[in-house]
């Protein structure tokens, strides 16, 4: 292979890649959609009738813990807000849910539910920081982090003169 071949081969492929910042949208998109996609399907699956909800071979708590668990990844990668306002939001989710089936005939609202509930959230927030966080900042560097890492900068002033420059400088400037 020649050289240009080379460097030919190396743009077509630098030109597949995509860069950081549809990386990060496309993480965060898929956060989202996630989390607005299971976040009806607790809702529905947690209001209705007993006998329409689907039967699966893990317990009550397990069902619960596993939902939870997975709206708070998909939430805590969607929303790429203070992770004391997840925290928050997920505690407000799982008592929003548990507090609207205390008027569901057939439903009941236990405490334990809740506690199920909103631990898994929140566990979920934390297993999204702490496994796709280092993933997702990486994803969302910024300029400015990149500039910072290269040390400090002069503002934007041109280079410095030499003092031949400067002199000459003076003298144009006083004629």
């Amino acid at each position: 292979m020649t050289l240009k071949e080379t460097k030919t081969a190396h743009r077509s492929t630098l030109a597949r890649k995509p860069n950081r910042r549809r990386r990060r949208l496309r993480a965060r998109r898929l956060g989202r959609t996630l989390t607005w996609l299971s976040t009806p399907a607790i809702v529905i699956l947690s209001l209705v009738p007993p006998s329409l909800r689907p039967i699966t071979p893990l317990p009550h708590k397990g069902e619960h813990f596993a939902i939870f668990m997975m709206w708070g990844i998909a939430f805590a990668l969607g929303y790429r807000i203070n992770f004391l306002y997840q925290l928050v939001c997920a505690v407000l989710f799982a008592g929003a849910i548990e507090f609207a089936q205390y008027w569901v005939p057939g439903r009941h609202a236990r405490i334990s539910d809740l506690v199920v509930d909103t631990v898994a959230a929140c566990f979920g927030v934390f297993y999204a920081q702490i496994f796709f966080g280092k993933f997702v900042n990486s994803l969302t560097e910024t300029k400015r982090t990149h500039a910072a890492s290269e040390g400090p900068r002069a503002p934007n002033h041109p280079p410095a003169m030499s003092a031949v420059a400067r002199k000459d400088v003076k003298s144009r400037r006083s004629r």
